[in-house]
């Protein structure tokens, strides 16, 4: 908060202002969203080279989780704050979310928001 202490470790923040990079080139001058946005959050994870070729196949067609670190929660939250002040003014306009975390070839973070205003909950 506000009067509050918050540690962000150096790799957190290279993540957040990556991320704030990538919405600063996505918004490409567009105003703010104003009103109640929606986000979808997909986290692309590398396959661990350990994982034989069955298995680095099946992580690929989503048939293995990834459950160990990054947490999805933080990774979503990061972004989220990242996202403030370049995509919205504020975090509370977060209406909706939903966020997935799953192996990918090629690990990324694909964030898309978008308006909710004049739209049924």
């Amino acid at each position: 908060g506000a009067n509050g202490f918050r540690f962000v470790p150096k790799k957190q923040t290279d993540a957040v202002a990556a991320i704030r990079l990538a919405a600063q080139d996505a918004m490409n001058g567009r105003p703010m969203f104003e009103g109640p946005v929606a986000i979808e959050f997909r986290a692309e994870i590398p396959i661990p080279n350990s994982f034989s070729k069955r298995k680095h196949y099946n992580a690929l067609l989503g048939l293995i989780w990834p459950t160990k670190k990054p947490d999805l929660k933080n990774l979503a939250a990061l972004a989220e704050d990242a996202m403030k002040t370049v995509v919205y003014s504020d975090d509370n306009l977060v209406c909706r979310h939903s966020s997935v975390k799953v192996f990918g070839g090629q690990p990324k973070i694909i964030i898309t928001v978008s308006s909710l205003a004049g739209k049924a909950a």
